[in-house]
This record gives C-alpha cells, sequence and structure tokens, in this order.
C-alpha cells in the first residue's frame, strides 16, 4: 500500500483553512484569488498570509459595508507588490488599483464596484501618502496598516529589512539619540521613523483601538531590546 503524501506545509498550503470562509462569502471570490496568485510577487512580508489578515481586518473595520467589496480590495491590494527600495515603490499601489480595476469586470463585478475596490487599493499605501476617500479605502487602510504593528509588525519589519540587506540596528545609537534616523541602513530605525506614530493616522474606531494596543506592545518591545542592549529605550 503506497503511503500517504505528507501535508504541504508551504505557506500558501497553510493559509488554506483561514482563507476558505474568506472566499465563501461570494462566489466571486474564489476567481479574484486565482488571478491575485497568478500576477502577484510575493515575498516574506507579503504573502498569502498577509492578506488574509488585512481582510479579516478590513471586514471588521468595514461594518456595514459589502463583504465581497471588503474582502476584494483586501486580496488585491498587493497585486502589484514592489521591494520598499523600488524606485516606483510610491507608484505600486496605483499600478494595483489600474490592474484591479482592468481585471474585476471580468470576475463578475459591475464596472462601479471595480472602481470603488479600486479606488480602496490606490489610496491604501503609506507610501503614497493618500488620505483614503471612502469607507471601504479608510477600512482597508487601517487593516493593511495593522499588519505593521504590534508582534506582527515587528516580524515583517525583520523581513523587510532582511530583504534589504539592512543591519538591524546602529550599535552605538540605536534609538538615534545623537543622529539623523535612517530606516535605509538600521532596521530597528524604521521604528522610530514610522512604526511609532503610525497608530495616529488610523481613521476608523476598531482601527485606532487595535492600533494603539498593537503599538504600545512596540515599545514594551522596545524597552526589553534596549535591557538586552545596555542602551535603555525611553518612549
Amino acid at each position: 500500500m503506497k503511503a500517504a503524501s505528507p501535508p504541504d506545509p508551504t505557506p500558501a498550503a497553510l493559509t488554506g483553512p483561514l482563507l476558505a470562509p474568506l472566499l465563501a462569502l461570494d462566489p466571486r471570490l474564489p476567481d479574484v484569488w486565482t488571478w491575485v496568485h497568478a500576477t502577484m510577487t510575493p515575498d516574506a512580508a507579503h504573502d498569502d498570509a498577509h492578506l488574509v489578515r488585512v481582510a479579516r481586518w478590513t471586514l471588521t473595520c468595514a461594518p456595514g459595508l459589502s463583504p465581497a467589496l471588503a474582502v476584494a480590495a483586501a486580496l488585491t491590494h498587493d497585486v502589484i507588490n514592489l521591494p520598499k527600495n523600488h524606485p516606483d515603490r510610491a507608484h505600486a499601489s496605483t499600478r494595483a488599483a489600474q490592474a484591479t480595476e482592468a481585471a474585476l469586470p471580468g470576475l463578475g463585478f459591475t464596472p462601479a464596484d471595480a472602481h470603488e475596490v479600486a479606488l480602496a487599493v490606490r489610496d491604501h499605501s503609506f507610501s503614497r501618502g493618500a488620505t483614503p476617500e471612502t469607507p471601504l479605502g479608510k477600512a482597508l487602510q487601517d487593516a493593511d496598516r495593522l499588519d505593521a504593528l504590534g508582534a506582527l509588525g515587528v516580524l515583517r519589519v525583520a523581513a523587510v529589512g532582511g530583504r534589504m540587506e539592512r543591519a538591524l540596528l546602529h550599535p552605538l545609537d540605536p534609538w538615534a539619540e545623537d543622529r539623523p534616523a535612517d530606516d535605509q541602513t538600521f532596521t530597528v530605525d524604521h521604528f522610530l521613523t514610522k512604526l511609532l506614530t503610525l497608530h495616529q493616522t488610523f481613521q476608523t474606531p476598531p482601527g485606532r483601538e487595535e492600533a494603539r494596543r498593537r503599538t504600545e506592545f512596540m515599545h514594551r518591545f522596545l524597552q526589553e531590546l534596549g535591557g538586552e542592549l545596555g542602551l535603555p529605550y525611553s518612549s
């Protein structure tokens, strides 16, 4: 008797049980997922699990809105995924929005719904510096930014830092007290230049509350790091 094949241990396969309830919300969403998978170039911080987490929080931050549009926006928001140090990074969300608006009508969405999703995708990005115009856009932006905070945020900033070949921290002045913060060179500096103030940009009540909680955790993480370095961190 032939032995059963072991389960697929890849992140994409392991995400399946979390993804299935989201795709079951609307019969068009499995086709959206198939298109995203065929189009997106993932990395450790922007993978299937990230899309699922953003979808779940978009639903939480957008009560009363169409679940189909909320999940579609979350699944497509990184369909054009460029590295953080790519020269065209600031335009990635615009390109993702254009691709999404072109694709969704062929996947069963009306042009109006495709446009609403595309607006949310276009404006979610921190790099673009936009304030979303719609409730869906605000919910998607909050959901995506939540994944940059808390324990997940610590893991993801380390993953991005590794991809960019940044040093973990400045060994003598990790808190940039006597130098300009430089998150292109040091991963810990990204907490100082962005992550610790990101909670101030949230626009939905669920997003604001969760962002506050996760930011408090990151301060505690940096306090622990400072203790281990012998260079105390003060928030």
